[in-house]
């Protein structure tokens, strides 16, 4: 008696443990390849993981120094990626070519709201992206964007609150310079700044910078070299 509890108990311990077995591996999809992709320009780099022979989702990194950090993971299905911050927002969505982001993607907020969108071909920055103001329903940014190997030629523009323009500037990939135009909140032209294509992200101003007051006259004019000042004109105009 006590040998035939013993095995109706081992067969009722095997029967549980086959089925948690089972929940398991439905809960848990096998992953059969991961790739890694890599954006030098960035530092940033993508595990993409794969499940027979589809793509299952995308987790982006980004190096710094000797440092790696995760910025979060994207889910897909049907070549559709939802992609959620290691907060767990929902940052972006939009649809895949090849694991490539491919026609318009949308942005947004922690509230939810849709913050822009921006357009990709082949996982390239190409065509019109917005950003919008909150709180006032303007848009906050327009972008005209051609990204060619990891340079983003095109054209940016920024706008106040109130709809005005704010500032202009020009990426032109056959130009040595990049022009950055301002605006007075009225929409009257402020400043026009210049720097060489080599160093966009430098604050350092380089060639002739021209300033308008807000009638929209011009009363100096800069000329700058690796940000230092060569020569300066002030110009005073008495004409309304």
């Amino acid at each position: 008696m006590r040998n035939i509890i013993i095995i109706l108990l081992s067969i009722l311990f095997l029967s549980c443990g086959n089925k948690s077995q089972q929940k398991q591996s439905k809960e848990q999809k096998p992953l059969t390849r991961i790739d890694t992709v890599r954006f030098e320009k960035s530092k940033v780099f993508e595990l993409h993981f794969w499940n027979n022979g589809k793509l299952d989702s995308i987790q982006k990194f980004r190096r710094r120094f000797e440092n790696t950090y995760y910025l979060g993971t994207g889910f897909v299905k049907d070549d559709f990626i939802t992609f959620y911050t290691k907060d767990g927002f929902k940052r972006f969505e939009g649809a895949l070519k090849e694991g490539k982001l491919n026609g318009i993607v949308y942005y947004f907020g922690k509230q939810g709201n849709i913050e822009g969108s921006l357009n990709y071909e082949f996982g390239h920055q190409k065509g019109i992206g917005v950003t919008y103001d909150i709180e006032s329903g303007f848009a906050k940014t327009i972008l005209k964007i051609d990204e060619d190997g990891g340079t983003k030629n095109g054209l940016v523009m920024k706008f106040n609150k109130n709809g005005t323009l704010n500032y202009l500037k020009d990426h032109s990939s056959d130009e040595l310079y990049i022009q950055t135009v301002k605006f007075y909140e009225n929409g009257v032209i402020k400043q026009i700044n210049s720097r060489k294509r080599d160093s966009i992200y430098s604050p350092k101003l380089d060639g002739w910078s021209f300033l308008f007051d807000e009638k929209g006259r011009i009363s100096e004019k800069i000329l700058y070299s690796n940000g230092e000042i060569v020569e300066e004109y002030k110009i005073n105009s008495t004409s309304n």
